[in-house]
This record gives structure tokens, sequence and C-alpha cells, in this order.
């Protein structure tokens, strides 16, 4: 299972309805929870914040709520399941911890130099995302976030760098998590050992066989 990069641009900015921050948020995370439904174990959530120290919804300057405390608010609720899906995935911070030097200069070398064909309305999304978006690309990862605009609509994203086109996941509802299971069955053609398609999608190619 591909490791989970948060979507830094998708968290930037607090929200200032905690009801859609909520909603958001438990979209996100069922939609995780559906791609790791048989999973024998739970791939690691990358990020660069503490959840505990990130605002995620502030009604005025002087009242904020985390994005911890955020995922904590559904135990007690009926979407308890949430909060101890969340608690259950080893959080790596930063994103690029445990990685290579031979791999971090991989991500360093990527530059989103134009959207990738078929790829156009993604690529400002790329460009948002940044080193996030880079980081996925590079590793094979997946780019989680919270879908707060159009910009975070897309199961897929890509961009191209140098002579090479990178794809990579994408996932902020459990909409695009049917959407990769089923391009990688497609892609694959396969099933894995639990008797479902493998759920990453990765591709790079050169720009000369086109």
């Amino acid at each position: 299972m591909s490791d989970y990069v948060l979507n830094g641009a998708s968290i930037a900015e607090p929200y200032h309805d905690v009801t859609a921050a909520r909603t958001d948020l438990a979209a996100l995370l069922r939609g995780l929870a559906l791609l790791d439904a048989n999973s024998a174990a739970l791939p690691s959530l990358r990020m660069n914040v503490d959840p505990w120290l990130q605002p995620i919804v502030r009604n005025d300057v002087q009242a904020s709520i985390s994005l911890g405390e955020l995922v904590h608010g559904f135990y007690g609720t009926p979407d308890h399941d949430l909060a101890a899906f969340f608690d259950a995935l080893n959080r790596s911070v930063p994103a690029d911890a445990t990685l290579t030097d031979i791999a971090v200069e991989a991500i360093l070398r990527l530059s989103p130099d134009a959207p990738a064909p078929g790829y156009e309305e993604t690529f400002p999304g790329v460009l948002a995302a940044g080193i996030d978006a880079l980081i996925c690309a590079a590793m094979n990862f997946i780019l989680i976030g919270l879908r707060r605009s159009g910009l975070w609509g897309f199961d897929a994203m890509g961009f191209v760098s140098g002579s090479d086109v990178y794809l990579f996941d994408h996932l902020a509802e459990p909409s695009h998590a049917e959407a990769i299971r089923s391009r990688d069955c497609a892609t694959n053609l396969l099933l894995g050992p639990s008797g479902q398609c493998g759920l990453a999608y990765f591709q790079v190619y050169s720009l000369a066989w086109m």
C-alpha cells in the first residue's frame, strides 16, 4: 500500500464553519478507510504539520480548533470509527521522513513545467500542492486532503517535468477511492492476494514515446 501525503495546501487556511470542516474531514477519512478496507497493514500518513498544532477551524481571533481536535471530535458520535482509523495510521512528520537521500534528490529534481496530457484541469492543483505533489509523483505515494475547492476535485493529477510525464493518485472523498481502485484493476488486470485489485496507480513515461 502506498503511503499517504497530506496536502498542506488544503489545510493551510482555517475554515470559518466547523460543520463544513467536519463534513470535508469525514469525507476524506471515509475515502481512506474505503481504500484500506482489505489492507493487512495501514500505510503511513506523511505530513509536514503536527495535527494537534495545525488550526483547521477558527471562528474568531480568540478561538480555534486544531486538526487533531476536529478528528477526535468524532469520538462519541456515530462516526467514532473515523477517529479510530486516523489514530491507527502511522504518522510521519515531516512528509519526507525516513526517505533515503537518493529519494529526496529525485523529488527535488522534479519541476512541474506543464500539465500532463489529458490532465490539464489538475495542473493548478499540482502547483498549489507544491512539494507534497512532487513527493507523491516521485515516490508513488497518494496525495490526500480536504476537498474545499475545485482544485481538489480530481482522483488523479499529473504534470510534465523535463521530458517525463508523472501521474499520481489524489483522494479527498470516497468517490476518489472508488476511482483509484477501478483504475488500478483496469491498469494491472490482476487481483491481489486478498481478492481485490491493488490500490496504487503511478505512471511515468517519456514524451518521446507519445
